[in-house]
């Protein structure tokens, strides 16, 4: 009588592996090793799945750090082959903050798509305020520069790559002072003078004729703030006005009213 033994299969290699239901790119069943890319802040490796050469062969799995290995074993329970799949998380390309403090105050109008940002300096302030920020994630890296009235902040993400930069601007606001520190009428100082009093009234002995009034010309308003700008008229009834104008903008107006008193 003859018997006939069907030998056991010697094939170790898989037909397929797949990774989330999809086919491993690259794939070719005598190839064993594999790296695979998993984007930025992947908390959980995928699922794995394979088929099989044939029938006859058995596979186990064991995980090392970020790496997977398929260990399969030919029906013939001798030949093996040992699939690997290393699986690297890519690093952050996201290089936009999350948030940025000027002053301890969040940046007024802050988006991290905005790049450009103005904050003002009251007046007499020359120091520029504390610029903190919250990055968009733990990856990143910022660098600070300044540069007279100018912040920057270089974000690198996580990748090396990808930057981006915001810039801060300040602008120092101008002087308010629009008061006058003297008021002379033909060099001497007006009776009564305070830089806080805005109207003076002068008079005349009765039977003064009109050469006796001041002119805009007999007038010198010196401002307190040597860039204010001070603008002297007069109008028919001899009243002469000093308009002060701050550095800011800001405008006060100093009256001087001139009377030649009457007769009882």
């Amino acid at each position: 009588m003859l018997q006939f033994t069907i030998a056991r299969s010697s094939n170790p290699y898989l037909s397929l592996i797949e990774v989330d239901g999809n086919a491993l790119a690259g794939f070719y069943p005598e190839q064993l090793q594999y790296q695979y890319e998993l984007p930025y802040g992947t908390t959980t490796m995928p699922s794995i799945s394979w088929t099989t050469g044939d029938e006859q062969q058995t596979a186990d799995t064991t995980w090392t750090d970020n790496t997977l290995t398929i260990h399969v074993t030919a029906g013939d329970s001798v030949s093996t082959a040992d699939y690997q799949l290393t699986f690297n998380i890519l690093p952050s390309t996201n290089a936009q903050l999350a948030m940025i403090y000027i002053g301890g105050e969040e940046a007024d109008g802050f988006s991290p798509e905005r790049y450009d940002y103005t904050d003002t300096l009251a007046y007499g302030i020359t120091e520029l305020p504390e610029i903190t920020w919250l990055t968009g994630d733990e990856q990143q890296t910022v660098e600070l520069t300044e540069a007279d009235h100018l912040i920057t902040l270089l974000v690198t993400a996580g990748d090396g790559i990808t930057t981006e930069e915001y810039v801060i601007t300040f602008i120092s606001l101008l002087s308010p002072n629009n008061y006058l520190s003297d008021l002379q009428a033909g060099g001497t100082t007006i009776e009564g003078f305070h830089p806080d009093s805005i109207t003076y009234a002068l008079t005349y002995p009765v039977g003064s004729d009109a050469s006796v009034f001041l002119t805009a010309a007999d007038i010198t308003a010196t401002p307190q703030d040597a860039d204010a700008q001070v603008l002297v008229t007069e109008d028919a009834d001899h009243t002469i006005t000093i308009m002060v104008t701050a550095p800011n903008g800001d405008v006060r107006v100093y009256v001087i009213t001139q009377t030649i008193l009457l007769s009882a």
